[in-house]
């Protein structure tokens, strides 16, 4: 055998053993909770505690590729630990367990995924909210101003958790008294006033659900049940009526607590002609009874 051939075999032999004596090797873990990363996407699989014995399949550099301590469902068999955190490990020595310090963090990480939403599902709310009158003149001489709360509730059917329908009734009642307008000054009478408005809605609309909740527009009809008394009022004075209103509705609703979940509710009502024909709203040439309402819903049901 001339000297080359001899000096290469050589070197084979000592490659082959190195290789296989470095794939027997075990080091062990000398920084509590060190990171194994992966070996495509740089990002940590898990810790593991101090003490526990890794098998190395190869180094690379400054990190040694070892073999997972466990096996998990789609987790990779291999991972990459740094150089500096571990020792090589006597093969006299018993092995150190390899129980790792917490779930990998890939696991942890990921959330089972929402539920699907039932074909069909039924809620009943409550809500309190605070409406702004669009006849501001009118509702201010006789009320002192234009705007109060109101209180209510309902029910809503939702499909598949995008398209939903509903109904819903409210009440908005304050106390003034009665006035008299002339050439746009206003006149108090001292004769106390009750103005009661309970509104009646049929809505409809469309959801965009997200993991963080729910944006929702819609729209719909219904009527104003208006009605307004006063103390010695002749039976002509005091009025009672009702009148077809129109709706917009826009709202934002929270993540779901359980069975119950909270909604923040905006709405532009418009109901024409229902003023202006005598007393105060004349004076003021005001005709819309609707106004804007905030709301605070509060949703139960599934």
């Amino acid at each position: 055998m001339t000297r080359p051939t001899w000096l290469a075999g050589t070197a084979l032999l000592m490659l082959t053993a190195a290789t296989t004596a470095f794939a027997q090797t075990k080091v062990r873990v000398i920084k509590d909770r060190a990171t194994i990363w992966g070996l495509e996407a740089r990002v940590p699989l898990t810790t593991v505690r101090k003490g526990t014995v890794l098998d190395v399949i190869r180094r690379e550099g400054k990190w040694f590729v070892v073999g997972m301590p466990f096996k998990m469902v789609d987790m990779p068999d291999e991972g990459m630990i740094a150089a500096d955190q571990v020792e090589p490990v006597d093969a006299s020595e018993p092995p150190a367990p390899t129980r790792p310090s917490q779930p990998p963090a890939r696991a942890q990480s990921q959330r089972p995924p929402p539920a699907a939403p039932p074909p069909v599902s039924v809620f009943a709310f409550g809500d309190v909210g605070y409406q702004y009158l669009l006849a501001k003149h009118s509702f201010s001489a006789v009320l002192g101003d234009a705007h109060g709360f109101t209180f209510g509730g309902g029910a809503e059917v939702r499909i598949h958790d995008r398209f939903f329908v509903g109904a819903s009734v409210a009440r908005f009642e304050e106390n003034g008294e009665r006035v008299f307008v002339t050439n746009g000054e206003v006149f108090r009478l001292g004769i106390r006033d009750t103005i009661r408005i309970v509104p009646f809605a049929i809505s409809g609309g469309y959801r965009f659900t997200t993991p963080e909740g729910a944006f929702y527009v819609g729209g719909g009809a219904g009527r104003y049940f208006y009605r307004e008394t006063s103390d010695f009022a002749s039976a002509g004075e005091n009025l009672d009526e009702s009148h077809p209103a129109y709706h917009l509705l826009t709202g934002i609703e929270f993540p779901a607590r359980g069975s119950f979940r909270a909604a923040v509710e905006f709405q532009y009502t418009s109901v024409p002609d229902a003023l202006g024909s005598s007393g105060v709203s004349a004076a003021f040439g005001e005709r819309n009874l609707g106004g804007f309402d905030i709301r605070l819903k509060i949703l139960g049901g599934r």
